[in-house]
């Protein structure tokens, strides 16, 4: 039995992560495997350090802030992320969590 998730969990506030994960972890069986697909904000950071993103297009590439969508649209409509993680701190919660 797995687990598989992409691009979801960055879309969740901090604390429903690590509650996702750590029910997670009690429904896997000791075999069990854990897939998780993240954008890395490391790999943002050096994009923007490098001068490839002025600093309002390294906002938006994060989609982090929304800007002129009408306010349905944005609680409905639209997926923007609550959070950003690199794979440190992703390592981190999962050895928290027991994963590791």
């Amino acid at each position: 039995m797995g687990f598989y998730t992409s691009h979801t969990l960055e879309h969740m506030a901090r604390g429903q992560f690590v509650c996702l994960l750590s029910k997670v972890r009690g429904w896997l069986k000791p075999s069990g495997i854990l897939h998780v697909v993240l954008p890395d904000l490391r790999r943002f950071n050096a994009i923007y350090a490098e001068g490839e993103f002025d600093a309002e297009k390294f906002i938006q590439s994060l989609h982090l802030a929304i800007d002129g969508l009408p306010w349905r649209k944005m609680f409905l409509g639209h997926a923007y992320r609550r959070w950003m993680y690199d794979a440190s701190r992703v390592f981190q919660a999962l050895a928290q969590l027991g994963y590791i």
